[in-house]
């Protein structure tokens, strides 16, 4: 394991605005990599995209002094020539004492057989030889490390316990989730730091580039950038005539490197860059009883040539370096791109990727009409230039249809705009965004509208399934059928059941009966989670979904506040796909849920068991989960149905999932359950929804 330091900051611009007193400016504090255990190689950049996190935390939230990462790399390659690199806290007090740092931050992140994280992180003395601060350890999912709120929360209890007293807009800042350009500045600068330590400069410098472009004044990246620079243009290769031969041969692996890289990332790159949508709007024909209309949308994806990774940067850096040498004529290394043996290029000129996109209707107030997924497949057609250029060729429109507008919501002019490619949830406040054409006329009009970039939430495609159970399904009841065909809308859904500290955070109180954290609340009612969900949305700034006066309690179904799913929502992604009578087959997996045979009588924390198909833990077991349908009045009804909310009044809501107190029955998809909306017990639990 290799390990780096921080830059040295003394001071802070934001001393006023985030912290009380002197913020720990007495403290000098070096920031290692955290070690991470049973990563695959592709993991690795998350531990510097930790480390960068950590330094701007606290060189932003307080005033301590961070010693310079890019100077300890100095010190441990001495280090490495004693040391295997799997070092103690004994030795890393002993490297503290090198960089002449009083306290030292350490950490652990390991990789859980459910994909999971479990973040461990501790402060030491180094002159005591003894822990002042620690945090964890405690499980995240794998979104929580990516949109740093892992990190931030880490940051804030260290911060906390070494002194440094926030300030109410402090702790505002700090829980708010990082800036979308400030997450690709980190993530950028960390696949370069693990591409620079693996000797691989080309990949390097790409993701430098990427890094600089999206934070300019880093001195880090900077610097970082006009290391790696040096090495990819340097042309005084070869000048020297003894060494002529060991120069080609360098330069002949400089431009292997190249071709590999450009191919590999040709193959596997996400598309995260802003994207523009020209879209073509058509009306079908009006349901005069519901008062809706269907849309259909023929959308045409266009990508920028800026792509994450700039590559055309990249292979003119290379190119001009080359050139640069003089040598090429007489080296016999054509360009573009060739192999060692002068053989042709392994770029691939035109390679299908697959984005998958969610696609929100909008009117000209911003209110959503509708959310939809769309799969495109393209080819990107390399092509070079006198190795100058790469031109990138455009998709095939698709006709993207919302079968249920509201027809009374519809506005002159239409708009569309993506809330998530490839499952990351885009921001357009921060501009991911996309310029669409109105309804009426070719005029483009830019969606201003941003979505909130949220943690720990799945997107669920809309789509059609069978609802209910066979009439041989083991313990069916009779509430379960007949079998009919449901379509669903897209939503989110909460990756995991409320916790207690989600729970407490918001209500201020914890009613649960098994105490922790990270265990789901229990012991609350349905209008409880009502109460919840309006709460919450008023809290982050979004529109509630309901309204309660007393007992009685309305949807919006409008708004983009947090809510309950419907028992069809909820079954819908339970089964995540399946027909069967449990998301694992045709009996309960032990390895997905907490239920009777398992469970020694109490709730798990969330997210300990396997995730079904879509992402989605604990859908079976651990607590039943309360949905927005009141129970139901006989049986289903056997005709299709739209996103259906059940009876408008009935004994009970709707419980969902089965819990840790009863055996496996309870836990089929289909399973229904009820209680009044006032009940309260240990095994009642819930989980979000939001539009």
């Amino acid at each position: 394991m290799l390990v780096i330091l921080f830059f040295v900051v003394i001071g802070n611009i934001y001393a006023q605005t985030y912290y009380n007193g002197d913020g720990g400016k007495n403290i000098t504090l070096a920031v290692l990599e955290p070690t991470g255990k049973n990563f695959t190689k592709d993991e690795q950049w998350i531990l510097p995209l930790v480390q960068g996190t950590f330094n701007t935390n606290f060189n932003k939230y307080s005033a301590i002094n961070i010693v310079d990462r890019q100077n300890l790399d100095k010190i441990l390659t001495q280090q490495q020539e004693s040391a295997s690199g799997n070092y103690s806290e004994s030795s890393y007090i002993s490297i503290g004492k090198l960089s002449n740092a009083r306290y030292i931050l350490i950490g652990t992140i390991t990789k859980t057989p459910s994909n999971s994280f479990m973040l461990e992180f501790s402060v030491s003395d180094v002159e005591a030889g003894k822990r002042v601060a620690s945090f964890g350890p405690k499980p995240y999912a794998v979104s929580a490390l990516e949109n740093l709120s892992a990190i931030q929360e880490a940051s804030a209890d260290l911060l906390d316990q070494l002194g440094v007293k926030l300030t109410d807009a402090g702790k505002r800042s700090m829980t708010t989730v990082a800036d979308d350009k400030q997450i690709q500045a980190e993530t950028a600068l960390s696949k370069g730091i693990i591409a620079q330590k693996s000797g691989t400069v080309v990949e390097a410098f790409a993701y430098y580039l990427q890094a600089v472009n999206y934070n300019p004044t880093s001195a880090e990246i900077v610097s970082r950038l006009d290391i790696v620079n040096a090495d990819v243009t340097s042309s005084s290769m070869g000048k020297d005539i003894r060494n002529a031969i060991a120069w080609r041969k360098a330069w002949v692996e400089r431009l292997n490197e190249c071709d590999q890289f450009v191919a590999g990332y040709v193959k596997n790159t996400p598309l995260t860059t802003t994207l523009i949508y020209s879209a073509d709007f058509k009306q079908g024909d009006i349901d005069w009883d519901k008062e809706t209309i269907p849309i259909s949308v023929d959308v045409c994806l266009t990508p920028y040539e800026s792509w994450p990774v700039p590559i055309t940067g990249v292979v003119n850096a290379v190119y001009e370096g080359f050139a640069g040498t003089g040598q090429a004529a007489a080296w016999k290394l054509d360009w573009p791109l060739k192999n060692a043996s002068g053989g042709a290029s392994q770029v691939i000129p035109s390679k299908e990727v697959k984005y998958n996109l969610v696609l929100d209707l909008l009117n000209d107030r911003g209110v959503v009409l509708g959310r939809q997924g769309v799969t495109f497949s393209s080819g990107w057609n390399i092509e070079f230039q006198d190795g100058k250029s790469v031109g990138v060729k455009i998709q095939t429109p698709q006709t993207v249809t919302y079968p249920s507008v509201d027809a009374n919501k519809i506005s002159e002019t239409l708009a569309i705009r993506v809330a998530s490619i490839n499952g990351r949830i885009v921001n357009a406040a921060s501009g991911d965004n996309v310029a669409v054409k109105a309804m009426t006329g070719d005029n483009y009009k830019k969606a201003t509208a941003g979505t909130i970039v949220f943690p720990n939430f799945v997107w669920i495609n809309s789509g059609t399934f069978i609802m209910g159970s066979p009439s041989n399904e083991p313990d069916r009841n009779v509430s379960e059928g007949p079998q009919h065909q449901v379509t669903v809308s897209g939503f989110y859904m909460g990756m995991y059941e409320v916790t207690q500290k989600e729970y407490q955070e918001i209500m201020g109180t914890n009613p649960s009966y098994f105490k922790g954290n990270n265990l789901p609340v229990e012991n609350v009612s349905w209008y409880d989670t009502i109460e919840y969900c309006i709460k919450r949305s008023q809290k982050e700034g979004l529109t509630p979904a309901y309204t309660r006066n007393g007992n009685n309690v309305t949807w919006n179904r409008n708004a983009d506040g947090y809510r309950l799913p419907t028992e069809a929502e909820w079954e819908y992604a339970c089964r995540a796909g399946t027909t069967t009578a449990y998301n694992t087959g045709t009996i309960i997996n032990n390895n997905s849920a907490w239920y009777g045979a398992n469970s020694s009588g109490n709730t798990h924390p969330v997210g300990q068991k396997s995730a079904n198909a879509w992402g989605l833990y604990d859908m079976n077991g651990n607590v039943w989960e309360w949905c927005w349908d009141w129970d139901w009045v006989g049986d289903y009804t056997s005709g299709s149905q739209i996103d259906p909310i059940g009876s408008v009044t009935g004994y009970g809501r709707a419980l969902r999932g089965g819990c840790w107190l009863l055996n496996n029955l309870p836990l089929r998809s289909a399973n229904r359950n009820r209680e009044p909306p006032a009940y309260r017990a240990s095994n009642l639990g819930f989980r979000l929804v939001r539009f």
